[in-house]
């Protein structure tokens, strides 16, 4: 009877959400408890967050994550690789690949 009212208000509001996942449940539940929250608002912010974070990303074009993605990577690398020409990488003395 329960799930009849529930897809009833569903149908004329044309929102609902039914999370049949324990692990989600408990996790909404311990954010909601942990920032005073109600489910809700836990469930939107988070969802939220996580758009912006996503939109964010993909806004981007390839190129310039992938040059971000360089850059934070070159301090990290070593010699003789920090300096090395690729092609040296890639290929042996005699000129196939390696």
């Amino acid at each position: 009877m329960v799930e009849c009212n529930y897809r009833m208000v569903e149908w004329l509001t044309g929102m609902g959400l039914s999370i049949k996942n324990e692990v989600t449940y408990r996790l909404v539940k311990d954010l909601a408890e942990t920032t005073g929250e109600s489910l809700t608002e836990a469930v939107t912010e988070a969802v939220r967050e996580r758009l912006k974070r996503v939109r964010g990303t993909t806004q981007q074009p390839l190129h310039n994550r992938l040059v971000a993605i360089g850059r934070a990577c070159a301090p990290r690398l070593k010699e003789p690789f920090r300096s090395m020409e690729h092609g040296d990488l890639l290929y042996g003395d005699d000129g196939l690949p390696s």
